[in-house]
């Protein structure tokens, strides 16, 4: 039996597309006409997906027109940082998203949110939030400080094998280059195999993540390497 090049599993490789990490992140379809709640079909057929409306907190879904973006879509000239969860672990939030966040300040967010509420199909929030010039510093800063640049374009674990952990990166833009990092299970990583990098990349993803809409939970920090 076959199974999935991305996180390994057959019980959803259809030969194509699997149901579990959504390797390769295909495009949602186009949606058009009715700009108020309405639903359209998602890859699993009669299942559909919420695209509009009113969420319980009172938050706006936002209307589609065309396609979505993928979340490995490129930093567009105006973004200086972009952060995504491309693949979930072993847990009951199996979301992913993308945040950017540009010159000046604004961070979007585009969330697939996959929970047991929603019975596991994706439903499309995007959210926006405006940040202080001193917060996107502060990022910047410590891009710069735990050496970003010059880490590996990407991360697994070397002296273990593991699996169910999250998949994430990275990307900053340092003047007209733009350094991406991509990382299976980065906590793990930093904590196991003492790896600095991935310490810094941990340190890096939660401050972008103290400004996003979601997820909101305690940061986990990694260990410092040095101690």
């Amino acid at each position: 039996m076959s199974a999935c090049p991305q996180c390994g599993f057959s019980f959803a490789w259809d030969g194509a597309t699997c149901g579990h990490c959504h390797f390769p992140t295909p495009p949602l379809p186009p949606v058009t006409g009715r700009s108020a709640a309405h639903e359209v079909q998602n890859d699993f057929g009669d299942e559909a997906i919420r695209v509009a409306g009113r969420t319980e907190n009172g938050a706006e879904w936002e209307p589609v027109s065309g396609t979505v973006e993928t979340l490995h879509a490129p930093l567009t000239d105006q973004e200086v940082i972009a952060a995504a969860q491309v693949m979930p672990g072993f847990s009951d939030d199996l979301s992913r998203w993308r945040i950017t966040i540009s010159h000046d300040g604004g961070l979007r967010q585009e969330i697939f949110l996959a929970i047991s509420s929603n019975m596991y199909c994706d439903e499309l929030r995007r959210e926006a939030v405006q940040l202080r010039p001193a917060d996107v510093d502060e990022i910047l800063a410590l891009a710069d400080r735990i050496g970003f640049r010059g880490f590996r374009d990407s991360y697994s674990h070397e002296t273990m094998v593991v699996t169910d952990l999250p998949c994430w990166f990275i990307s900053v833009r340092f003047g007209a280059e733009v350094k991406t990092v991509h990382a299976y299970g980065p906590y793990s990583i930093a904590r196991e195999e003492n790896n600095r990098d991935m310490a810094g990349f941990v340190e890096l993803w939660e401050r972008i993540h103290r400004h996003v809409p979601y997820p909101k939970a305690e940061p986990r920090v990694a260990p410092d390497p040095a101690t």
